[in-house]
């Protein structure tokens, strides 16, 4: 599965949504920087212009993914956290983006969490249940992952990576209920194994039951051995 792939169209997604509100020249410099890919002089930039009051929290959305495309995930997570405490509008699409830095990371437990805040945030951001559904196939949690791939299709059916992610969750339904299957066999499997111990312990109980009759049917009347001592005697 290109869940990298993904992952970067839904980055560019989140930016091109929220065009920069520039006051300032570094700030406007550093999204040329960004745009023309080049991250690593595009971050002093706007590292600097983040540290100006009153700055427009789409700075650190562009800083922190500046920094993911750099590898820099610490940095990348501290421009994201510093933006959610000005964030007025764009929570989900920080929440979003500490979620990539995580996957990025193969820290899958926290991604998962950081997509659901970005949904809690807001429940049409198609992108973030394409990255979630993305991290829960990590996680081994198939169905989920079709569940979230169905919602992004919903939100997004024309997005370009619907016709493929339409073939994946056909191919999971397929497997799931194959997996359905063997674990129903599995289980009918367990069951019978189950009902003949059962059986088998019921047949031995009873046999010991029949075995105690028997033994009881074969005493029954005989008493004790009467001695002849008396009667028996050798003649001088």
């Amino acid at each position: 599965m290109k869940s990298g792939r993904w992952l970067l169209a839904a980055w560019l997604l989140s930016l091109l949504a929220q065009p920069l509100a520039a006051t300032d020249d570094m700030a406007s410099r550093g999204l040329d920087l960004f745009m023309s890919n080049k991250p690593a002089e595009a971050v002093p930039l706007l590292e600097l212009a983040s540290r100006q009051a009153g700055v427009d929290e789409t700075v650190f959305l562009y800083l922190g993914i500046a920094c993911l495309q750099l590898t820099r995930f610490d940095e990348a997570l501290t421009a994201f956290r510093r933006g959610l405490t000005v964030a007025v509008v764009n929570q989900h699409l920080f929440h979003f983006n500490i979620g990539n830095a995580f996957f990025m990371q193969n820290r899958n437990s926290f991604a998962l969490e950081s997509y659901n805040q970005a949904i809690s945030s807001n429940q049409n951001y198609a992108p973030a249940y394409l990255n979630r559904a993305n991290v829960q196939m990590r996680l081994g949690d198939t169905a989920a992952a079709v569940s979230d791939y169905g919602y992004y299709l919903a939100l997004d059916p024309t997005s370009l990576q619907a016709p493929e992610i339409r073939r994946l969750v056909d191919l999971l339904t397929s497997r799931i209920a194959d997996a359905a299957q063997v674990e129903a066999l599995r289980q009918a499997q367990a069951q019978a194994e189950e009902q003949a111990r059962a059986a088998m312990q019921a047949a031995v109980t009873q046999s010991l039951l029949d075995a105690a009759a028997t033994t009881t049917n074969l005493s029954a009347g005989s008493g004790d051995v009467e001695g002849y001592e008396d009667d028996l005697s050798l003649d001088d």
